[in-house]
C-alpha cells in the first residue's frame, strides 16, 4: 500500500522513537489507549471554534519532551505557569512556539483557531489550573 495524504485533523500520526510512523484514526479513547515511549511523539491537530475547544482551566505538563505548537489560524495565548505566577505568550496564525519539557500550560482561545502540534505523549499529566 502506498502512503496517502491524511487530514490531521480527523487522525494521528505516531512518530515511534525508533523512526517509523503509524497513522490512527482520532477516537474519543486514543489517548487512553496509546502506547507511547518516552522518544515518541503524536502529530495532530484540533479547531478551536469554542473556549472549551482547547480546555483553558486544565493545565497539561510533558515530562519527556518539548511540546511544538504551530498556529495555522486565528489566535490563542498559551499560558505557562512559573514559579513567580502565570506568563502569557500570545500566539498568531504563522507562529510556531515551543513549550519547554516540564512546564506547566494551558491554551486559552483568542479567536477562532487551528492548532497543529507535535507532543511528547509519555507521561503527560493534566491538572486543574491554578486559581488566578
Amino acid at each position: 500500500m502506498s502512503p496517502e495524504p491524511l487530514d490531521p485533523f480527523s487522525s494521528f500520526v505516531h512518530l515511534h522513537a525508533g523512526g517509523a510512523a503509524t497513522v490512527a484514526p482520532r477516537t474519543p479513547t486514543f489517548w487512553r489507549d496509546l502506547v507511547a515511549g518516552a522518544g515518541d511523539r503524536v502529530v495532530g491537530a484540533v479547531h478551536g471554534r469554542e473556549a472549551g475547544d482547547f480546555h483553558p482551566d486544565e493545565c497539561e505538563m510533558h515530562p519527556h519532551g518539548d511540546e511544538l505548537l504551530c498556529l495555522l489560524a486565528g489566535a490563542v495565548d498559551v499560558v505557562l505557569e512559573e514559579a513567580d505566577g502565570e506568563r502569557t505568550v500570545p500566539l498568531r496564525a504563522g507562529q510556531v512556539f515551543v513549550v519547554p519539557q516540564g512546564a506547566w500550560h494551558r491554551l486559552v482561545l483568542r479567536a477562532p483557531a487551528d492548532l497543529l502540534f507535535v507532543t511528547p505523549p509519555k507521561g503527560t499529566e493534566l491538572r486543574p489550573a491554578r486559581a488566578r
